[in-house]
């Protein structure tokens, strides 16, 4: 790890640490793979009292690594220009976007932070289950905490429980998500609704019942995906209206159970200028929603 280039005249910590840099670079690029040696332990007594050949085995244990090649063209510097620095260039840029999403929550602590995180942690299409332990954006709505343990039960057994859910509840939300994305930030409080059976079915366009399908844990008790004009007369519904779409025409006088949720921003249909859910007193944000989740 001390080796050096030609024109550098001092061994240093900066050049060592450089060189670290580097193989660790390479690692996650997927050209090599690095791991320190098994030491051997024969070459100093357990007993050895000078100081100085201690320090001095150590100081050559971790100055060797042990270096395996996975990919060839680890020399070419055409290869490094187009795997390895591009590589480096990719993480400057995500290191970059933490910076900038770190600064606009601080220039606007409005924003949810919770939410903020969650959107910077997706990795590969997988967003982190929504957590917050009271970021001011939530406090100032009066929201409590939110810190459910992960994972996700598959069966409850007992009555079944309503204590969030009316004839009809109104849930709003806003996101800048993709719809894919979107879908498989839900999957879990859209489990924990099917799981606590205080819904038996999902009215949705075709495409979100399809994307549903694939996001929602196995395990689940049966559900139905309904289509946004089909007839129910049976199963408590969970009506999913995604960004783009519009509200589907609901039948008001249904005995069951429903929750509906949809952007904020979706105007009540026939009346100009009033969102959705602005005359109903009980509707709530789909943060607030999902902490009363049971």
């Amino acid at each position: 790890l001390c080796a050096k280039h030609a024109d550098i005249r001092m061994d240093s910590q900066s050049n060592l640490d450089w060189n670290l840099r580097t193989l660790l670079l390479m690692q996650r690029a997927g050209f090599i793979d690095i791991t320190y040696p098994p030491p051997d332990l024969s070459a100093i007594a357990p007993d050895e009292r000078d100081e100085s050949r201690v320090h001095a085995w150590f100081d050559h244990y971790f100055n060797h690594i042990q270096i395996s090649v996975l990919r060839d063209g680890h020399m070419d510097e055409a290869q490094w220009q187009k795997e390895i620095q591009a590589h480096r260039s990719h993480e400057l840029a995500m290191r970059k976007q933490g910076f900038s999403a770190l600064e606009g929550w601080l220039n606007d602590p409005t924003i949810s932070l919770c939410q903020t995180l969650a959107q910077f942690y997706t990795l590969d299409g997988f967003v982190p289950e929504i957590s917050c332990g009271g970021c001011p954006a939530c406090r100032s709505k009066g929201y409590p905490p939110f810190t459910p343990t992960l994972g996700r039960i598959a069966h409850v057994t007992g009555e079944t429980m309503r204590n969030v859910m009316g004839n009809e509840q109104r849930v709003y939300y806003s996101t800048t998500l993709t719809n894919r994305l979107l879908l498989r930030q839900w999957s879990d409080w859209i489990a924990r609704l099917l799981a606590n059976r205080q819904i038996q079915a999902i009215r949705a366009s075709q495409s979100v019942l399809a994307r549903l399908g694939e996001v929602l844990p196995a395990g689940l008790p049966f559900w139905c995906s309904l289509a946004v004009d089909e007839e129910n007369t049976c199963w408590d519904e969970l009506v999913l209206v995604l960004p783009g779409e519009t509200m589907p025409e609901l039948d008001i006088f249904a005995s069951i159970n429903r929750i509906i949720v949809a952007p904020e921003r979706l105007q009540e249909p026939g009346y100009r200028g009033r969102r959705w859910w602005d005359v109903d007193t009980g509707a709530v944000a789909l943060e607030q929603f999902q902490r009363n989740i049971s």
